[in-house]
Protein backbone atom coordinates (compact mmCIF):
# COMPACT_ATOMS: atom_id res chain seq x y z
CA UNK A 1 0.00 0.00 0.00
CA UNK A 2 1.53 3.17 -1.20
CA UNK A 3 0.84 6.68 0.43
CA UNK A 4 -1.19 7.18 -2.63
CA UNK A 5 -3.36 4.26 -1.54
CA UNK A 6 -3.39 4.87 2.22
CA UNK A 7 -4.91 8.37 1.07
CA UNK A 8 -7.18 6.67 -1.30
CA UNK A 9 -8.27 4.37 1.66
CA UNK A 10 -9.14 7.31 3.72
CA UNK A 11 -10.94 9.18 1.39
CA UNK A 12 -13.06 6.69 0.62
CA UNK A 13 -14.31 6.45 4.16
CA UNK A 14 -13.63 9.67 5.85
CA UNK A 15 -14.39 12.15 2.40
CA UNK A 16 -11.34 14.01 1.34
CA UNK A 17 -10.90 16.74 3.47
CA UNK A 18 -11.03 14.75 6.68
CA UNK A 19 -9.01 12.26 5.24
CA UNK A 20 -6.04 15.32 4.76
CA UNK A 21 -6.95 16.54 8.10
CA UNK A 22 -6.11 12.73 9.53
CA UNK A 23 -2.91 12.41 7.76
CA UNK A 24 -1.78 15.90 8.72
CA UNK A 25 -2.88 14.87 12.37
CA UNK A 26 -1.45 11.81 12.78
CA UNK A 27 1.73 12.27 10.61
CA UNK A 28 2.54 15.23 13.49
CA UNK A 29 1.44 12.90 16.11
CA UNK A 30 4.09 10.12 14.64
CA UNK A 31 6.57 12.44 13.90
CA UNK A 32 7.23 11.48 10.06
CA UNK A 33 7.11 13.34 7.02
CA UNK A 34 6.04 11.35 4.38
CA UNK A 35 4.32 7.65 4.35
CA UNK A 36 6.63 6.47 1.68
CA UNK A 37 8.09 3.58 3.56
CA UNK A 38 6.27 0.32 4.85
CA UNK A 39 8.02 1.59 8.57
CA UNK A 40 6.41 5.42 8.27
CA UNK A 41 3.04 3.93 7.33
CA UNK A 42 3.34 1.28 10.83
CA UNK A 43 4.13 4.64 12.12
CA UNK A 44 1.06 6.80 11.10
CA UNK A 45 -1.19 3.41 11.75
CA UNK A 46 -0.79 3.42 15.37
CA UNK A 47 -1.32 6.74 15.22
CA UNK A 48 -4.71 6.47 13.68
CA UNK A 49 -5.19 3.42 16.17
CA UNK A 50 -4.89 5.63 19.37
CA UNK A 51 -7.54 8.20 17.84
CA UNK A 52 -9.86 5.01 18.69
CA UNK A 53 -13.05 3.96 17.21
CA UNK A 54 -13.69 3.46 13.45
CA UNK A 55 -10.37 4.91 13.26
CA UNK A 56 -8.95 2.42 15.08
CA UNK A 57 -10.26 -0.24 12.43
CA UNK A 58 -9.05 1.54 9.50
CA UNK A 59 -5.40 1.97 11.35
CA UNK A 60 -5.41 -1.40 12.31
CA UNK A 61 -6.25 -2.59 8.25
CA UNK A 62 -3.41 0.05 7.28
CA UNK A 63 -0.63 -1.70 10.10
CA UNK A 64 -1.51 -5.19 9.08
CA UNK A 65 -1.05 -4.05 5.33
CA UNK A 66 2.69 -2.38 6.53
CA UNK A 67 3.65 -4.94 8.18
CA UNK A 68 2.74 -7.30 5.35
CA UNK A 69 5.23 -4.78 2.64
CA UNK A 70 8.23 -5.18 5.65
CA UNK A 71 7.37 -2.98 8.12
CA UNK A 72 9.49 -3.34 11.01
CA UNK A 73 8.10 -4.20 14.57
CA UNK A 74 10.35 -1.86 17.18
CA UNK A 75 9.67 0.66 19.72
CA UNK A 76 7.45 3.09 17.85
CA UNK A 77 5.10 0.18 17.03
CA UNK A 78 4.25 -2.16 19.86
CA UNK A 79 1.02 -4.12 20.03
CA UNK A 80 -2.23 -3.54 18.50
CA UNK A 81 -3.60 -3.86 22.22
CA UNK A 82 -5.61 -0.36 22.99
CA UNK A 83 -4.89 1.32 26.41
CA UNK A 84 -6.79 0.33 29.23
CA UNK A 85 -7.15 -3.30 27.37
CA UNK A 86 -7.21 -6.09 29.26
CA UNK A 87 -4.10 -8.39 28.98
CA UNK A 88 -4.04 -11.84 30.27
CA UNK A 89 -1.29 -12.45 32.96
CA UNK A 90 2.04 -14.36 32.00
CA UNK A 91 1.39 -18.20 32.83
CA UNK A 92 3.85 -19.18 35.41
CA UNK A 93 6.30 -21.73 34.46
CA UNK A 94 6.35 -23.40 37.49
CA UNK A 95 10.28 -22.79 38.08
CA UNK A 96 11.21 -20.63 40.49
Amino acid sequence: MSSKATLAKLERVFGAERANELIHECMQSAGIKSLESADERLMFARALIRLGGIYDAIGNSIAVQALLEGAKEGETSGTFVRPGAATRPKKSTGAR
